[in-house]
């Protein structure tokens, strides 16, 4: 699912390029996109209309239109926005999946591509986003200058939950999916079975930070790119050659790989016993205690797969 770095880069990508360009014609291929209204209302309302601005809150698109009126996308699970020339040809799987056709001014076009139908488009009326519950229940911005320490110490202090579901919930932090929280709490070092009150003041602080380093890392990545996501201009993010521990179930612990003991070995190896030593050859004793080596497991929780490495991870 795009989160919050993807969305954040899908919305650079176009904040430039739609400025000032009128809607010209809507096509809209899949009703189910379409979510507050009919098809035909949702044509009729926005045809002729005026993109002014295009803003991000959590995992959710905002575009502002000269009548005062809104669009708001959510991607859900495999949601893309594809900005073209109308002379530009775009891959078979964007033509296959657009749900949404928006031609512009000047010979662009923007599709709403959603292969899972998860995600959809939100006619809001003029002054109607204060009201729009789908964002103003949404928890404060990781990255913005009110997601302080403090904050964050605070939030937590009214929770008492597993800290991964907890982070995962829009409505306590808004823009945090499950890439972003496993990657966070695994350069934390903090379990996600851990209860938010057993958290110590310096481990807070430590994960505060820690999400914040994530995600503007994934944003100057340009996003993670590895299920369906792409850029507006289809290009594929880089961070997933920087996760530590998301989708590394059975490989071993790059941390914990620092404290290796057997040569070539590299995860954490235990010590071999005085018994093992006179059983076994040296060649068998290094296939055994890479056996041993600490790898990263995955568990379920709240239907959600969790990766983690049970050694560092305390």
């Amino acid at each position: 699912m795009p989160e919050l770095p993807e969305v954040e880069t899908i919305k650079e990508n176009l904040r430039n390029v739609i400025k000032g360009k009128r809607i010209k014609k809507i096509e809209v291929r899949s009703a189910r996109a379409i979510k507050n209204t009919s098809g035909k209302k949702f044509i009729q309302e926005l045809k002729g209309d005026t993109f002014k601005s295009l803003s991000r809150r959590g995992k959710y698109l905002i575009f502002s239109l000269k009548s005062g009126r809104s669009l708001v996308i959510h991607l859900g699970m495999t949601g893309r926005l594809i900005h073209s020339k109308t002379n530009e040809g775009i891959s078979d799987y964007n033509k296959r999946f657009s749900r949404v056709i928006f031609t512009l001014s000047d010979k662009e076009i923007l599709h709403f591509v959603d292969m899972r139908g998860f995600g959809g488009a939100y006619l809001i009326p003029k002054e109607g986003l204060k009201r729009f519950s789908r964002l103003i229940n949404l928890g404060p911005e990781p990255l913005s200058r009110e997601f302080t320490p403090q904050a964050f110490k605070d939030s937590l202090k009214r929770h008492k939950a597993r800290i991964k579901p907890l982070l995962l919930n829009q409505q306590f932090l808004a823009g945090l999916g499950n890439i972003y929280v496993s990657e966070s709490l695994y350069r934390a070092r903090i379990s996600p079975l851990r209860r938010t009150d057993s958290l110590s003041d310096k481990e807070v602080k430590r994960l505060h930070s820690t999400i914040q380093k994530v995600l503007m890392g994934a944003i100057l990545s340009h996003g993670t790119s590895i299920d369906s996501y792409v850029d507006a201009k289809g290009r594929k993010g880089s961070f997933q050659f920087k996760l530590r521990v998301y989708r590394r179930e059975g490989e071993k612990c790059f941390r914990c790989a620092r404290h290796q003991s057997v040569p070539g070995c590299r995860g954490r190896i235990k010590k071999p016993s005085l018994r093992e030593e006179l059983c076994y050859s040296s060649a068998s004793l290094l296939d055994r205690a890479r056996e041993r080596a600490v790898v990263i497991k995955r568990i379920k929780q709240n239907n959600r797969s969790t990766y983690f490495c049970p050694e560092c991870q305390k």
